[in-house]
């Protein structure tokens, strides 16, 4: 969009909650990263505009329980000019919303749902994804929305039976073999083709393409011998 990002992170590069590869494409996008820093204030204008960020630079102390060093602040004060400044420390939902609207949540601070149904405390009323499990992934939550979407439709059906016949008409059991192959593919690891740093960063265009069908089918042969188990002899 013709702007210059810069990420301000509290810890240094090896803590940060990321996939490693989703830091390196933003590095090779054009992403500044600045690490031993955490926001101090937010510096606006008169028109109420973003003018500046200053930030205190900290260090390292003891592990916490994520398993990470704790960023202790210092003295030092460090400004960056910027017109704009997106805040994405942690994620959440409207809680006070939940407990207004009568839905119960856990110790946690997770919506409490029956695990078989995931309908809420409030009859009718259901719920998924992070919003029930704490951060996850899109996956798990795709996964919710059906175990869900299928006990809406049982109580929404008068007839028994139905639901279940087109449910089987949307999601079709796939026959397939449990025998793994007997000799692993000896096909490289294939790693899905992207556009360049230079067009993806200017772009809305797909970044990452997925495997071509021989290249998913290798791939499942690589990945189906996680049963052996090498084991050495001795004469």
């Amino acid at each position: 969009m013709g702007g210059r990002a810069t990420i301000l992170y509290r810890r240094e590069r090896k803590d940060m909650p990321a996939i490693d590869e989703e830091i390196q494409a933003a590095e090779d996008e054009g992403v500044r990263f600045v690490f031993l820093a955490a926001p101090h204030r937010i510096i606006g204008g008169a028109d109420g505009s973003v003018k500046a960020i200053e930030i205190v630079k900290t260090r390292l102390g003891e592990y916490d329980k994520s398993g990470r060093r704790r960023p202790i602040p210092t003295d030092e004060v460090q400004r960056f000019d910027c017109d704009s400044v997106i805040l994405a420390v942690g994620e959440t939902f409207d809680q006070d919303f939940c407990r207004a609207s009568g839905l119960e949540l856990k110790d946690e601070g997770t919506l409490a749902v029956d695990r078989f149904t995931l309908e809420t405390s409030r009859p009718g009323f259901y719920a998924g994804g992070d919003v029930i499990t704490g951060a996850s992934n899109m996956s798990n939550a795709m996964s919710g929305g059906k175990q869900a979407a299928r006990k809406m439709d049982e109580r929404l059906m008068p007839e028994q039976g139905t639901v279940a016949l087109r449910w089987d008409r949307l999601f079709p059991d796939l026959e397939y073999s449990r025998q793994a192959p007997g000799e692993p593919s000896l096909s490289r690891r294939h790693t899905a083709k992207s556009l360049p740093a230079k067009a993806r960063a200017h772009s809305q265009e797909e970044v990452v393409a997925g495997l071509s069908p021989q290249e998913a089918l290798e791939e499942c042969r690589r990945c189906l011998r996680c049963d052996l188990r090498l084991t050495a002899t001795a004469d």
